[in-house]
């Protein structure tokens, strides 16, 4: 983390999402069912549309941006 690189292997989207949240200084709304779902794989700290695309297209989630606040919801 420490390079701005956050690294995360079988870990529930709820750590992922968490992380996000803390990094950027938003707000995740999503299903609950989410949070349980195992995610490996990484995201940079440098744009949040960046990092979010990173963690949600393996997970075939989408997300929407609308200031604070991110939804990510089911493809």
């Amino acid at each position: 983390w420490l390079d701005g690189n956050f690294t995360f292997n079988d870990v529930d989207f709820g750590e992922v999402i968490a992380e996000l949240e803390n990094q950027y200084d938003v707000k995740v709304k999503m299903d609950e069912r989410f949070y349980q779902l195992k995610y490996t794989g990484y995201f940079k700290n440098n744009h949040l549309n960046d990092a979010l695309f990173s963690i949600t297209w393996p997970l075939k989630l989408k997300y929407t941006i609308k200031g604070k606040e991110v939804l990510i919801e089911q493809e």
